[in-house]
């Protein structure tokens, strides 16, 4: 059998309500280069801060790059130095994630004479009615952000002292750390319904890899014959670690 369709009165646009009339969104690019014989660089760096159309979503995103290149002794002695980071931040609307895909859902299915808040001031749940739930609840009784930052470093060494010995040190270095916290308040339907009575998770993980390579190395040419020699050493390392913390039941 249908449900009777209950009239309560207000005249809601639901989907107006969770959106933004003007989401603002820019960006901002600078690159720095230069550079002579001997030595040339390239700097860039990007800036993106983006508005979400659903109110309270956003992202924000820097990177930076630094590229250095460098000869010396008559191009003897040659490193190179290549620099990136990026980091990024948004805000979290969901346990475990960015933005909820409910929320503009239930914007389109959410009976339009339902009010957004009681005669009390209290958000209007239909709590008697499985998955309807306040979009405007969930937006601004939750809150929560994510924000990781990868910092990486390469870089190499070149030194021929003569013709055909050649001496050679490549590096690398990365760094991933990320953070994540969400909470649900008192007036959160995980509370009204599931009795939940506050919610709150916080997540963080950490990866570092490291390298190093050592080498030198010999060409001999006797008479239609070439002889290479090479000696070496390398080492990598992984480091790498996460927690999460949940919990429920405030008083």
């Amino acid at each position: 059998e249908g449900v009777a369709f209950a009239d309560y009165g207000s005249e809601t646009d639901w989907t107006k309500e969770v959106t933004r009339d003007f989401p603002v969104s820019h960006v901002h690019n600078f690159i720095l280069r230069g550079g002579h014989k001997q030595t040339n660089y390239v700097a860039t760096f990007n800036y993106r801060s983006m508005q979400g159309v659903i109110i309270e979503s956003d992202n924000r995103n820097i990177n930076g790059r630094v590229d250095l290149n460098h000869n010396m002794f008559d191009n003897k002695l040659r490193f190179n130095v290549n620099i990136t980071t990026n980091n990024n931040k948004y805000r979290s609307l969901k346990e475990g994630g960015s933005f909820d895909g409910k929320i503009f859902r239930l914007a389109t299915v959410l009976n339009p004479t339902a009010p957004v808040k009681d005669e009390f001031g209290n958000w209007f749940e239909q709590t008697a009615v499985a998955r309807f739930e306040n979009p405007l609840a969930l937006i601004y009784e939750s809150s929560g952000e994510s924000q990781s930052q990868t910092q990486r470093l390469n870089g190499s060494l070149v030194f021929e002292p003569v013709k055909r010995l050649e001496f050679k040190a490549v590096t690398s270095y990365s760094k991933f750390n990320s953070l994540y916290g969400y909470m649900e308040t008192k007036k959160h339907i995980s509370t009204i319904r599931d009795a939940m009575n506050g919610f709150a998770t916080k997540s963080n993980q950490q990866s570092v890899d490291r390298l190093l390579e050592l080498t030198a190395q010999y060409t001999a040419e006797l008479g239609s014959h070439k002889v290479l020699g090479l000696a070496g050493y390398s080492f990598q390392d992984n480091f790498y670690e996460s927690s999460y913390l949940q919990n429920w039941d405030f008083p």
